[in-house]
């Protein structure tokens, strides 16, 4: 009987095992594999070892590639689990009666697609007739426009502005449905005792949330580390170059992209994303256990 069920049980394991090796597996090991050779995805492929490895760690765009990602990244999520945590707190301790409305109109950014929130924050922000530059000379603190689009580190800024408006609202709405599990009687009892909301905040809500917050920031970084979208969407639509002025914005993913789909070394770009798994892993473990030490 229980041969059987054990049968059983691994006959229905068998379609995700299928699903996991075809699109997870064995795209990784070729892309391993392709990282040994040169290959332009057309002519045949040579034997190369670990010669993209070399080139790699001696690209001065791949290392500003990382160095543009990290200082996006870095700020963004931080910003975006604070002020989500912020948010879902002063819902769950306050607002209660607003948590419906305030929820939908949070969660309304992750929902635009990135192509529609480059326009959106090209408008924004454009040198001539982006709302920002409008409002600041209006108000009288600028005597000229600011070019946030072409300046090296205001870029930076915009795109980090953009990360933190589009997925501040993900992050409120993961942490409500956490605060949901915490009982009642921990804030009431708090609130008894004389406890002050900032109290309550760092000593009964964030460590009760802990796990969570974890899961985020691991989940965070992953997603940060594949970042693509918003600041293509933004330099595309403001007809600047890829990867902004003197490749500001130019991410990890960016790089890969312009490696692998504009120029054809496809074994230089599987070196590139063999790398990019490397850096994420190393950072998602350090990350767990630094948290989970402390």
């Amino acid at each position: 009987m229980k041969r059987n069920l054990a049968r059983t049980a691994y006959f229905f394991l068998i379609p995700f095992f299928t699903v996991f090796i075809a699109f997870a597996v064995f795209p990784m090991l070729f892309s391993i594999g392709v990282s040994l050779f040169d290959w332009n995805g057309i002519s045949g492929a040579e034997f190369a070892g670990f010669s993209n490895y070399g080139k790699l760690f001696t690209d001065v765009r791949f290392w500003n590639s990382l160095l543009v990602t990290l200082a996006i990244i870095l700020p963004a999520i931080p910003l975006q689990i604070g002020i989500g945590l912020l948010i879902a707190f002063l819902l769950w301790d306050f607002l209660r009666k607003y948590t419906s409305l305030v929820r939908i109109l949070n969660f309304l950014p992750y929902l635009i697609i990135p192509f529609a929130i480059g326009i959106l924050f090209q408008y924004f922000f454009d040198r001539k007739i982006g709302f920002v530059n409008r409002f600041l000379l209006n108000v009288g603190l600028t005597d000229e426009p600011i070019g946030w689009l072409t300046h090296p580190v205001l870029v930076k800024l915009v795109v980090i502005f953009l990360l933190v408006w589009r997925y501040y609202g993900y992050m409120a709405i993961i942490l409500i449905a956490s605060l949901q599990t915490i009982p009642d009687s921990l804030s009431e009892a708090a609130q008894i005792d004389g406890a002050s909301w900032h109290h309550r905040l760092f000593h009964i809500v964030i460590p009760l949330l802990r796990p969570v917050l974890i899961f985020l920031s691991v989940t965070s970084i992953i997603g940060g580390l594949q970042l693509f979208d918003e600041p293509v969407a933004v330099m595309t639509y403001s007809k600047l170059p890829f990867g902004g002025i003197r490749d500001a914005v130019l991410t990890l993913l960016m790089n890969f992209y312009s490696i692998s789909f504009r120029n054809f070394e496809f074994g230089y770009g599987a070196a590139n994303a063999v790398i990019m798994f490397v850096i994420t892993f190393v950072l998602s473990i350090g990350l767990i256990r630094t948290t989970r030490n402390n």
